[in-house]
């Protein structure tokens, strides 16, 4: 399973991070469902985000969080830190 954090979603937004878009055509890739409530819920949003956004979710799988996903993301944020 590839677990695709929310800033890599938005991110994959810029023309700059496109490649980033390859992510979402491997199997196995899923976001959470609080990645869909943290980018969807952007108070300063765009009509051009939600669109791209929406058509991405359609794309990929949205699991309900659970136990392993909160570790996992727990994982993934903490290799990102300094220390």
């Amino acid at each position: 399973m590839i677990l695709i954090d929310s800033n890599i979603l938005i991110y994959s937004g810029d023309e700059q991070f496109k490649s980033l878009r390859q992510l979402f055509k491997q199997h196995g890739t899923v976001v959470s469902i609080i990645t869909r409530l943290e980018v969807l819920g952007y108070y300063r949003i765009t009509q051009e985000n939600v669109n791209y956004f929406e058509s991405i979710f359609k794309l990929i799988v949205t699991i309900q969080i659970d136990d392993d996903l909160v570790n996992q993301a727990i994982s993934y944020r903490q290799k990102k830190s300094i220390w």
